[in-house]
């Protein structure tokens, strides 16, 4: 227990004793000698009861690292940190030291904030030591929470990718090789990009450029986000860039179907300064879209002589929703709904509406949302609210 309080003094001979049996310990205080010269008392981070001795964390200590613009985790306790217990020779325990960097910022509670990472850090450390994962690199962690991981909850940063650490160096110890994992914080929406395989783990620590967390980061963007033509060809909505944009889910057989004459009337009237109208068909509300999607292209080139862009059916709600939608979603939760009449029968279509499961939920077809020239979701028009009567937000928006 003692020698994980280093501001402890212990007598000279005890001293010698934890130094000869704390080996694989020593190895990693001298790499972090190396990488932070002077910094031999850092901030550090031990359980009080041991896992060993039936404690709730399994990592022996967490020291943290003044990195001048950051905070710098490393982890003490995935690998053999005393005498060699393991069969494998090649490797020191699981092989690895998590580690992880946080951007210093203006904290409600800085410690609190270093504290919560610490937990955050044991948490993961259970996961191996309880089911036996091992962590590489370039992999994604993601636990399907919402919520921040900071102290307060409140941060766009839910989950992690890892990379090799970028300072400390796999070490051959007398009890075998260590490498040191660094966890990096992404968005919701990254992982669940991720998750979808709309990008991979090298290319979002690329995009995001730097392995030091933050925040406060700002989250991906629309333009960051692929769609399908009704063609089955993937699109880049960064090809609309620069553009005022109406997204917006349809139905072939929807009492709100005749909006289309309206999105048809606004494309036309302004496409030429800047407007795109983005049609996702849909069939969740309603079963009210149930053709193909050649066949809905038809519908509506006939009965509406719509000429904008009509991309795949697509769900906008649910376990298999577009990406799109759960970024859109997300920027712009509540409807603008005018007039109380209005209110009271989207409350009547929220009550029918078997995908509508959380707040930012779609509620219906005809849900458009409006984006600025630089890619911000600005506004969120419900079903009830005409194309038409999006008019003069659009004109200030060109």
């Amino acid at each position: 227990m003692e020698l994980f309080n280093k501001n402890k003094k212990e007598n000279k001979n005890e001293e010698e004793k934890l130094k000869i049996e704390a080996s694989g310990w020593d190895a990693i205080d001298e790499e972090a000698k190396r990488i932070y010269p002077g910094q031999d008392k850092p901030k550090h981070y031990a359980p009080l009861i041991k896992w060993r001795l039936g404690g709730p964390d399994p990592l022996d200590g967490i020291s943290v690292y003044d990195g001048g613009d950051y905070w710098h985790f490393v982890t003490y306790g995935l690998s053999e940190l005393y005498e060699k217990e393991s069969k494998n020779k090649q490797w020191s325990g699981y092989g690895m030291e998590f580690t992880f960097k946080l951007k210093k910022d203006n904290y409600v509670d800085e410690e609190q904030e270093i504290k919560c990472v610490c937990g955050l850090l044991q948490q993961i450390a259970r996961i191996t030591f309880e089911n036996g994962e091992i962590f590489n690199p370039y992999e994604y962690l993601y636990t399907g929470q919402t919520e921040g991981i900071d102290a307060r909850r409140v941060s766009k940063i839910t989950g992690f990718i890892t990379i090799p650490d970028t300072k400390f160096q796999t070490l051959n110890t007398k009890n075998g090789r260590v490498d040191f994992v660094e966890f990096i914080g992404v968005t919701n929406n990254e992982l669940l990009a991720l998750k979808n395989k709309e990008i991979d783990v090298k290319t979002l620590y690329n995009r995001i450029g730097t392995d030091i967390t933050d925040y406060n980061r700002n989250k991906m963007s629309i333009y960051d986000y692929k769609v399908k033509n009704r063609s089955g060809k993937e699109i880049s909505i960064a090809d609309f860039k620069g553009k005022v944009l109406i997204i917006v889910n349809t139905a072939t057989g929807c009492g709100f179907t005749p909006q289309y004459e309206g999105l048809e009337k606004l494309y036309k009237k302004y496409h030429e300064k800047g407007l795109e109208v983005l049609d996702f068909p849909c069939n969740q509300f309603g079963n009210q879209a149930p053709g193909t999607d050649d066949e809905i292209h038809k519908f509506c080139q006939f009965k509406y002589n719509t000429s904008f862009d009509q991309f795949a059916k697509i769900d906008v709600n649910g376990e298999n929703e577009s990406q799109l939608y759960t970024y859109i979603k997300n920027e712009v939760k509540e409807d603008i709904i005018e007039g109380m009449k209005n209110k009271i029968a989207m409350k009547t279509i929220e009550k029918i509406s078997s995908t509508y499961k959380k707040d930012g939920d779609i509620k219906w077809n005809f849900t458009k949302f409006l984006v600025d020239r630089d890619g911000n979701v600005v506004s969120r028009y419900s079903p009830i609210f005409s194309p038409e009567d999006m008019e003069e937000k659009i004109k200030e928006l060109l």
